[in-house]
C-alpha cells in the first residue's frame, strides 16, 4: 500500500531557516483540530522595548479620578490590563503579518537567486534574523 494512501491526511509544512539553505520540514499525519483553552493574559515583558506599549500603559494610569471616588488599584490594574490586551492583539497580527512577509520574500529570493551570496539575499537574512531576535 502506498505511503499517501496510509497515511491520506498528512500535511507538511515548509518553514523557511535563517543563515541556511535549508528549510524546517513539520509533518502533521492528521488533520484532527486541537482546541485551546482560553489563556489568562500575561503581560510580556518583550513589550516593554515597544514604545506603544509603554504610551497604553502612561495612558491608562493617567487617567483622572474623582477625589471623592478613587479607583483601587486593582480596578487600575485590571482596565490597564484590559488596554493592553487589546493593543497586544494588533502588535501580535502585525508581527505574524511582518514574519510573513519575510518568509515570502525569502523564498522568493532563495528560489530565484542562482548565488547564496546574492546581496538582496543576505540583507533580507540579516533583517529577518534581527526581527526574529525581538
Amino acid at each position: 500500500m502506498a505511503w499517501s494512501h496510509m497515511f491520506s491526511q498528512a500535511i507538511l509544512y515548509v518553514r523557511e531557516a535563517t543563515k541556511s539553505d535549508h528549510s524546517l520540514l513539520f509533518l502533521s499525519l492528521s488533520n484532527t483540530v486541537t482546541r485551546y483553552a482560553v489563556k489568562r493574559f500575561r503581560y510580556e515583558n518583550a513589550w516593554s522595548c515597544e514604545l506603544d506599549c509603554k504610551q497604553v500603559i502612561k495612558e491608562s494610569w493617567a487617567v483622572a479620578m474623582p477625589v471623592a471616588m478613587p479607583v483601587p488599584i486593582a480596578g487600575r490594574m485590571e482596565d490597564c490590563g484590559k488596554k493592553l490586551q487589546q493593543w497586544a492583539s494588533s502588535f501580535h497580527k502585525d508581527f505574524k503579518d511582518r514574519l510573513e512577509d519575510y518568509r515570502r520574500r525569502l523564498a522568493f529570493l532563495r528560489q530565484n537567486c542562482k548565488n547564496p551570496n546574492h546581496l538582496d539575499l543576505k540583507e533580507v537574512e540579516e533583517h529577518y534574523a534581527q526581527f526574529l531576535l525581538q
